[in-house]
């Protein structure tokens, strides 16, 4: 892919092939047949077997997967005899990598090399567990919560050295860019459905705070915004047969932004990209001021059509469907104007709220598994403070100031390590371009969201920094 070229087929790409076949078919005819027990057994040991073999394929396929089936494949429980089990599929791949590192490490196929970046991030995850244990020890919060809190902060967070460990060549790299790129590719069949019957799949989960429909479920919107920037940049920076495939499928997966309505992605879109235009040199620039002007005549194309339907024909249902999309699109905008959009309340409650209840207690935080009441004009509710949509005040409130300056120092000093080495190649330039941008979106997104309290979300922030520690090496670039 370096080159324009197709990805060769090695074992690992096939025991990834493999890995999601298997799952796919769980998950499927989870469906339709409801779940089975033997049939998730069979498919999960089978696949854990895989990684155990070849565990590069196990990352390949949880980017894969996740991408596809989102929640399907990263919160759906294992159910035995009625009782619910919250071990995932997500972590059979997860648990399965990690055994085989310790495999590699014992037999000694492996070493650890720590440097300043990984005591860091232990120290974080070491404060991160007194906490769970304090919370639920001391504290007597609920175990489930208290727990889920610690797993996505600590636990997963294990996910930053297994990227490191198993994405140590380019050849590696543009693997997972290659999985991730199919990934992106198939959540277009989620946008045409979407797109068809006017109600995105599995949309009912993020319900809108004004009138109108996704066409894109916002996980998926998510994941289309991750692939967007690396995208972008290799279509401006690399000249070969992938850059001209990836000009056709970038206005396609911006739809499926757009067409999602969630308008936090949009403002994180926006900012990655100016992030973005920032490290690009004179002549890169130039190149994607080409591409956009491209894009722009595209656009003033579709417009023109779209208005030559609607005034020719404007009791059929597509001129009524193009309205109705220009009308959704105007009213999430104007909504964050008025200030009576219902969701930007809800959060500025549940942030006051929590601030009022547990600032105080700034240095350590509150703990897990506690949560606030809010009443909002008689709407009552009691709100998790892991699930009060901004990651970042979440691990304040949760960890205090001390949990969250760990994870800013391990993020800064990484950062810094980036930004000032220097880009030897085209490929190199790219990826540290997109490395930045990643970071820069999910940075945004997390003010908006609970991205890293799901794991569907919040492993391919550890995956991105894991990524940039081997970027930081001159490993992959």
């Amino acid at each position: 892919m370096a080159n324009g070229g197709a990805i060769k087929i090695n074992n690992d790409v096939m025991a990834a092939g493999a890995v999601i076949v298997l799952l796919s078919l769980v998950i499927f005819l989870n469906f339709f047949a409801g779940f089975n027990f033997y049939l998730y057994l069979l498919c999960a040991a089978a696949s854990f077997a895989l990684v155990l073999a070849r565990p590069r394929a196990g990352l390949y396929a949880l980017v894969f997967l996740t991408f596809i089936w989102e929640k399907f494949f990263t919160l759906a429980p294992v159910t035995v005899g009625g009782q619910e089990y919250k071990f995932y599929l997500f972590d059979v791949l997860f648990l399965a990598m990690i055994v085989a590192w310790l495999i590699a490490f014992l037999s000694g196929r492996t070493k650890i090399s720590w440097r300043a970046s990984d005591w860091l991030l232990a120290i974080f995850i070491a404060t991160v567990s007194v906490n769970f244990f304090y919370s639920w020890l001391v504290l007597n919060n609920p175990l489930q919560p208290t727990f889920s809190s610690w797993k996505n902060y600590g636990l997963y967070a294990l996910l930053f050295w297994l990227t490191a460990w198993l994405i140590d060549r380019r050849e590696h790299l543009r693997r997972l860019f290659a999985f991730a790129l199919a990934g992106g590719v198939g959540i277009l069949g989620f946008l045409a459905y979407g797109l068809y019957t006017g109600t995105g799949l599995w949309t009912q989960y993020t319900p809108l705070s004004t009138p109108g429909a996704r066409v894109l479920a916002f996980n998926h919107a998510f994941y289309l915004t991750l692939l967007f920037l690396p995208a972008v940049t290799y279509a401006v920076v690399r000249r070969n047969r992938l850059a001209e495939w990836l000009t056709v499928l970038l206005p396609l997966w911006l739809i499926g932004i757009v067409g999602s309505l969630m308008r936090h992605l949009w403002i994180a879109l926006l900012g990655g990209l100016l992030i973005i235009l920032t490290q690009l040199g004179g002549q890169w620039r130039q190149a994607l001021g080409r591409l956009c002007q491209k894009y722009l005549w595209l656009v003033i194309g579709i417009l023109l059509a779209a208005a030559l339907i609607i005034a020719g024909a404007y009791y059929l249902p597509v001129s009524r469907s193009l309205i109705d999309t220009g009308r959704q699109l105007s009213l999430r905008v104007n909504a964050l104007t008025v200030g009576d959009d219902s969701s930007v309340m809800w959060r500025q409650a549940v942030w006051q709220t929590a601030w009022h209840n547990y600032g105080w207690q700034w240095l350590i935080g509150a703990g897990f598994g506690q949560s606030v009441a809010i009443n909002l004009n008689g709407y009552r509710a009691v709100v998790e403070l892991r699930n009060m949509h901004n990651s970042w005040l979440a691990i304040l409130m949760q960890t205090g100031v001390l949990g969250l300056g760990l994870l800013f120092l391990w993020l800064a000093n990484l950062a810094c390590k980036i930004g000032k080495r220097k880009a030897a190649s085209d490929w190199s330039r790219w990826l540290k371009i997109s490395l930045i941008g990643l970071a820069a979106v999910q940075a945004l997104a997390w003010l908006f969201q609970p991205y890293l309290e799901a794991n569907f979300l919040g492993s391919f922030f550890w995956l991105t920094w894991g990524l940039m520690q081997n970027y930081d090496q001159g490993l992959i670039d």
